[in-house]
This record gives structure tokens, sequence and C-alpha cells, in this order.
């Protein structure tokens, strides 16, 4: 868990190439998007900003910028509702079946 969050990095500090941007705010460039194209339309919410940003990491770079500040409500929906719980493994099987189910040695 501590690589997956990068804990081990200094958050004060700009980094490039971040494998995992988080949905909740996301600045891309629009002629990025004409290269990868959009949100997938068949995952609905919870893993969609990971099929996104793999699929940006393939034609441009990813930011961290620390000076940058958004206030996400982390409300862990999928932890109370089965709604929430099957929109978020639903939406797992697709990226893994998108991307592979095991590791192959490469972050996200």
């Amino acid at each position: 868990m501590d690589k997956y969050e990068y804990r081990d990095k200094d958050y004060n500090q700009e980094m490039q190439n971040i494998p995992y941007l988080s949905g909740c705010c996301m600045f891309i460039r629009t002629e990025v998007f004409n290269q990868v194209g959009y949100f997938d339309d068949k995952i609905f919410m919870y893993i969609e900003d990971a099929d996104l940003t793999r699929r940006i990491l393939g034609v441009a770079k990813t930011a961290y910028y620390p000076k940058a500040e958004v206030y996400h409500h982390f409300a862990k929906g999928s932890h109370k509702s089965l709604r929430l719980m099957w929109y978020s493994i639903h939406g797992a099987f697709i990226y893994f079946n998108k991307w592979g189910w095991f590791s192959n040695g490469r972050s996200i």
C-alpha cells in the first residue's frame, strides 16, 4: 500500500509520470483527449480514472503539482452501498479484462 500511495515520495516536490491520477480533479489537454479518447463508457465509476491515466501515459506525461489544492470528500460509498460496491466490482472486471489480471512488473 505504501508504494501505491507514493509514501516514499516527497509530496512537496513536483512529480512526473504519475501512474494513477485521481478522477476527482484532472486537467487534461484537449489534444490528449482526442488521442486517447475519453472515459470508458463501460466503466461507470471507481476505476475509470486509472484506465484513462494508463491511456494518457501512452501518449503524454502526467504530473503532480503540490501547490494546487483540491478538497475531495472521501465518503467510502462502495463500503456502505451494495449498488456502489457493484459498480466498483463491475468496473474492476472491465479494467482488468482490458489491461490484464496479473502484474507484468510495470506500475499500473
